[in-house]
């Protein structure tokens, strides 16, 4: 092979061409099941990404629910809380109610023990004016009784 023919040069042309398309081919078939692989990966990892998207969704209604809950919690009880300035008001109101009872009670006690003190010294009195009545009858009784 000492001198290259037309023939030659064609056919070793041939010969790399026919590598270079079997490498081609080789390289082509590993591209295509890497590319098959990666398609395959891609979807597990889409069902992957899929399943973790709708338990992140769910949990986060989950915690929405819980939020709206307490909000409705709260709402009720605003609603049937009363404000603070009304039941200052009340607790003024009644405050006032129970002094006003506080002093009724109490005149009512001087009162009675005004009447109580009144009734004793009426007895006392007509106790004096029986002991009075009675020395005097009895001064009378002995005075008849002297000649």
């Amino acid at each position: 092979m000492d001198k290259w023919t037309v023939e030659t040069v064609r056919e070793h042309l041939a010969e790399i061409i026919r590598a270079n398309d079997a490498r081609y081919a080789q390289q082509f078939d590993s591209v295509t099941l890497a590319l098959a692989s990666l398609k395959e990966s891609i979807g597990i990892a889409l069902t992957a990404a899929d399943r973790a998207v709708s338990k992140a969704e769910n949990a986060t209604e989950r915690r929405f629910e819980g939020v709206n809950e307490f909000r409705k919690t709260l709402d009720d009880a605003q609603r049937t809380l009363m404000p603070r300035i009304e039941s200052d008001v009340r607790f003024t109101a009644l405050t006032e109610r129970v002094d006003i009872i506080a002093k009724l009670l109490n005149e009512q006690r001087g009162q009675r023990a005004g009447m109580s003190q009144g009734w004793g010294l009426a007895v006392a009195a007509v106790g004096l004016i029986l002991t009075v009545v009675t020395i005097v009858a009895a001064a009378i009784a002995i005075g008849a009784k002297t000649p």
